[in-house]
């Protein structure tokens, strides 16, 4: 008799079984017969596909599917997506929707989650201390990233305030107009926003909007507000135009951007806008976006560095299509 045989190999899992939080389910050994895993007629034990479409966004927004060994290890599913993508797999994660604790690397991805069919995230920073940096760390990491202007650079005025309001949630607790009263005119100073009516309301809204998170709930949607920003992750080349002002060079991996000395938004373009760049000596680099005013000269002592991080990037778009 002819058996067809299965496109995708499958094994036998059982559900919702009751180990600890983190784990709902675990893969049968094929090797051990049924009768040693203790099964009775209430034992939910379904015929599981061990490669499935994994839908993942990406740390620049982009959704993708892979096929992916859901059978293995959470750790070689993020090998096999950074081969296909090309980038380095080091202190990245999976994460669940509203879920601030990382997916364990080290069991596989049913183990830990109800459905396949969710949304997973990539994201870096969490596998740095005992598998697992709590959100709250991560926030403060977040947090004083943006208040040095080291990297994640918030340009327009609605995002900081939204993270600021975060903030005041976390580091003051719910929303009072006193308490907002007496923080907002020091907050928006830190901040760098400007303190009028509108920005106060907008303040007022954002900070009602966290009423009944939690600290690490809160925690949480910081740090994805911040993962959501153009400039998260970029790099920051201080610089002069020539004959001009100084300037702040950031490099994103979508887009390029110059911030005014006070980490002001000037100008902003997709790379694909980018025609031709240069660092002709030790002390100059040159991009040209084929503009009126012609190329934009920018006195830096890292202009190689910029013509080689730039490369890169254009590199690896061209690669995988981003």
């Amino acid at each position: 008799m002819f058996v067809r045989q299965p496109r995708f190999k499958a094994g036998l899992f059982q559900r919702s079984v009751p180990l600890t939080p983190q784990v709902v389910g675990r893969w049968l050994d094929p090797q051990r017969t049924v009768g040693s895993y203790e099964l009775n007629h209430h034992s939910n034990v379904v015929h599981q596909r061990k490669v499935h479409p994994v839908k993942v966004i990406l740390m620049d927004g982009m959704k993708k599917h892979f096929l992916l060994p859901v059978d293995q290890p959470v750790s070689a599913n993020i090998a096999l997506i950074c081969e296909k993508l090309g980038c380095d797999k080091s202190d990245l994660g999976l994460f669940l929707m509203d879920n601030p604790d990382p997916l364990r690397d080290d069991l596989s991805i049913p183990e830990q989650v109800e459905s396949l069919d969710a949304f997973f995230f990539l994201q870096r920073g969490c596998f740095a201390i005992e598998g697992g940096i709590k959100a709250t760390d991560q926030y403060l990491q977040h947090r004083d990233e943006i208040l040095e202007r080291t990297h994640i650079l918030p340009s327009d005025r609605d995002r900081k305030i939204e993270l600021a309001a975060i903030v005041c949630h976390i580091e003051h607790g719910p929303f009072a107009p006193d308490l907002c009263s007496n923080i907002s005119e020091q907050l928006f100073e830190m901040w760098e926003i400007k303190n009028d009516r509108g920005s106060i309301e907008m303040l007022e809204g954002e900070w009602l909007r966290c009423d009944g998170m939690t600290k690490e709930q809160s925690s949480f949607r910081f740090v994805q507000v911040c993962r959501s920003l153009s400039t998260y992750g970029a790099a920051t080349f201080p610089a002069q135009i020539v004959d001009s002002v100084k300037v702040v060079l950031v490099i994103g991996r979508n887009r390029i951007f110059i911030f005014d000395d006070s980490r002001n938004l000037i100008r902003e373009w997709p790379f694909f806008a980018l025609k031709r760049f240069r660092s002709p000596d030790e002390q100059l680099f040159e991009m040209d976006f084929l503009e009126e005013d012609g190329p934009i000269r920018l006195i830096t002592s890292e202009g190689q560095k910029i013509s080689d991080l730039i490369a890169g990037y254009l590199e690896i778009s061209m690669k995988h299509g981003w």
